[in-house]
């Protein structure tokens, strides 16, 4: 088999409407990201919180849900909504299925992150709690979630990054994201080592600007949350 060597062309980085082109891919990338993540840490809360609870049923429907999407590809979990919920009379957008996809599995992490948070706090606060008059839900919610909250920051913003990266996979089920047009750029032009670099220049910026507000919120955190 004969390979064909093609040289680098740098003049594809001096090419503006690639540029116009892949940063509105990056910006839906962003956008499913942001929406994806409010969802994962409002389920995972619930989730976290269930796991908590005392009524066995409740508990159980918790670690079902964590163990399943846990323990199926994120791919797999979006081809099913996108491609196999239609079998059942249940149609989403390209959009509506990574939302939902990025969202549901990344509730099933945060959910753990959560757990682990609340976990980590010294239990004699909440019978201190108590012993003033308030109730378990006070105490969770005063005393509880926002030190939780503290602990949890680092490893929310390390899953927020993970999905920004994971929501290239989108683009199996045609969302026009960063990497589905970087692949459409590629079938026209065949430059795919210098597009798929620009596409990973993307990547790189919009994981920086994350991890630097991470680092900020952690730090504001720490300073005012005891």
């Amino acid at each position: 088999m004969q390979i064909i060597i093609m040289p680098f062309d740098f003049s594809v980085f001096l090419r503006w409407d690639f540029y116009v082109f892949l940063g509105q891919g990056a910006l839906i990338t962003f956008f499913i990201s942001t929406i994806s993540q409010f969802i994962g840490v409002f389920l995972g809360l619930i989730l976290a919180l269930l796991q908590l609870s005392r009524i066995s049923i409740l508990k159980n429907f918790a670690k079902a849900y964590i163990w399943i999407f846990r323990g199926t590809p994120l791919l797999v979990q979006l081809i099913i909504i996108y491609s196999g919920l239609p079998q059942l009379g249940i149609r989403f957008t390209e959009i509506q299925s990574a939302i939902i996809g990025l969202g549901l599995n990344s509730a099933a992490y945060i959910s753990e992150i959560f757990r682990a948070s609340i976990d980590a706090i010294d239990i004699s606060q909440i019978e201190a709690a108590r012993i003033d008059g308030a109730n378990d839900l006070k105490a969770m919610q005063h005393i509880i979630l926002p030190q939780s909250l503290r602990i949890a920051v680092p490893p929310l913003g390390n899953e927020f990054i993970a999905m920004l990266k994971n929501s290239s996979l989108v683009s199996a089920i045609s969302l026009s994201e960063l990497l589905h047009r970087t692949t459409l750029l590629i079938s026209s032009t065949y430059k795919s080592l210098e597009l798929f670099i620009m596409a990973a220049m993307f990547y790189l910026i919009m994981t920086t600007v994350l991890t630097y507000f991470q680092s900020k919120l952690e730090h504001y955190l720490q300073e005012n949350v005891k």
